[in-house]
Formats: C-alpha cells, structure tokens, sequence
C-alpha cells in the first residue's frame, strides 16, 4: 500500500492541530468529527460482528457435517496424509479454521481503509461547510479555509490512486 495516504491525513491533522484555525463554535468542529468517526467505527464493528458469526457458522456446520467422515473444510493438497492419524487431522482442520480467520480480518480491514477514508473526507467537507457559512470577513480566515480545501482534494486524489494488493 501506497503510503501518501498516510502522510497526507498526518499532513491534513497537524494543519488543524498547530496552525491553531479559528472558529467560534470550536465545539460544533469536534461534534462533527464525533459524529462521522461514531459513524464509521460503529459500521466497522458490525461489519466485524458479521464476519466473526459466519466465521463459527462456517466452522461449526463444517464439523458437524465434515467431522465424521474426516472430510476437511477446503479440499487441500498436503504432503501429508491427514488420514493416518486423528492428531494430524485435527492439526490440519484447525490451520484451516485459523487461515480463514485471518483471511476475515484481512479482507475486513482491506474493505474498511477505504470507505474510512472516504468518510474522513465526508467529515472534512462537512467541517468546511459549516466554516464557510459562519464566515467572518477575515482575509486570514478564508485563506485557511482554502487551504483546508485544497487538501481535502488532495487527499481524495491519493485515495483514488491507492492500489491494495494482498500477495
């Protein structure tokens, strides 16, 4: 994975932490960014919660049906005969398990960067709405607000040109 996004987000927080921008309603900003993280956070864990639950329906159905005849989840090809023993069979069934575990939550966390991404630009464009209503006639102001911007759009250039690849 690219690592502009990275530093663009890092970029874009030390604008709005250090340049000290000015807004009167300090408190709506933080709402806002409350509001879309909640938002974000509360659908990454049930996108979680849904993941985990097919995970076990997946290998509970699979022992109750496969278990017995000794079938595994995946057919597989191994240079081991998991027939000969019950250790080895139980070993191999369970590296299933947990290669399809770990496959979740790396598919999981593929999905969610980008969607995550694309709602902290949601968020940044609501905080710019909201500053560029409340303006006050202040060269200093709009000029920031500009900047803010003008990285927004920079951020969601690199997004686009993410490329995620799992080998």
């Amino acid at each position: 994975m690219d690592f502009k996004v990275h530093e663009t987000l890092a970029f874009q927080e030390w604008i709005w932490t250090r340049r000290k921008c000015k807004t009167q309603n300090l408190h709506i900003v933080v709402y806002l960014k409350k509001k879309f993280y909640n938002f974000f956070r509360t659908n990454t864990l049930r996108f979680i919660y849904l993941g985990i639950v097919t995970m076990v329906w997946i290998a509970l159905s699979s022992l109750y049906i496969n278990f017995k005849n000794r079938k595994l989840m995946y057919k597989a090809w191994l240079p081991f005969d998991y027939y000969s023993s019950t250790v080895l069979f139980y070993l191999t069934s369970a590296h299933q398990v947990i290669s399809l575990t770990i496959a979740m939550f790396v598919n999981i966390g593929c999905d969610t960067l980008i969607c995550g991404l694309l709602v902290h630009i949601c968020c940044q464009i609501e905080i710019l709405t909201y500053r560029l209503r409340n303006i006050i006639f202040c060269s200093d102001f709009l000029r920031v607000c500009l900047y803010q911007h003008y990285h927004i759009f920079r951020l969601n250039l690199v997004i686009l040109n993410v490329d995620i690849r799992i080998h």
